[in-house]
């Protein structure tokens, strides 16, 4: 059916932290690839597993269920989920390392948060920041950025997304065409 494959192609956000009426019957109505988590839907790990759990149940093919979970200031998850500092700290601590000290750290890292997300259901995180701080007048990207050197940028962000995928968990890097 065109409806259901034109609604295959979009990914959307809801209210609430549970599944109702109204969104049961528009998933049934118009199933997408996915759906995005924003705090309003999270209270606790566990009301967050059943989200998923529920959500997933719910559909005939498997959902993306992809939340914005970079660290820093764009992190959905609340406490007692692992609140992880900006891309930028861990672009200080590699500069401090030796390269391959460096990434290891950094896929430590990673597997630590592909573990927190995969065990509430989550399999795709919109991150890492691709994008390079390179205007500090910036106010969108700043320390949301491992660095203000591309290769730092490309080393980082390579680690964590090879260890994501390790672990089966999606990710998309942004931001396109960038803000740095």
């Amino acid at each position: 059916m065109l409806k259901n494959k034109i609604s295959q192609l979009f990914i959307w956000g809801f209210n609430g932290t549970r599944v109702t009426k109204s969104l049961k019957k528009a998933l049934a109505s118009y199933p997408p690839a996915g759906l995005i988590l924003f705090r309003r839907n999270i209270k606790s790990p566990q009301q967050l597993r059943h989200l998923t759990h529920d959500l997933q149940s719910l559909s005939k093919t498997p959902l993306l269920i992809g939340i914005d979970q970079e660290g820093g200031r764009v992190s959905r998850l609340p406490e007692p989920f692992i609140q992880y500092p900006p891309a930028a700290t861990w672009g200080e601590l590699f500069k401090r390392m030796k390269p391959k000290e460096g990434q290891e750290f950094l896929r430590r890292i990673g597997a630590q948060m592909g573990r927190e997300l995969r065990s509430v259901g989550i399999n795709l995180d919109f991150a890492p920041v691709l994008d390079v701080h390179s205007n500090p007048k910036n106010p969108i990207i700043g320390d949301r950025a491992f660095s203000s050197n591309p290769k730092i940028v490309s080393t980082l962000a390579c680690a964590m997304i090879e260890e994501w995928n390790r672990m089966g968990l999606l990710c998309c890097g942004k931001h396109f065409p960038g803000h740095g």
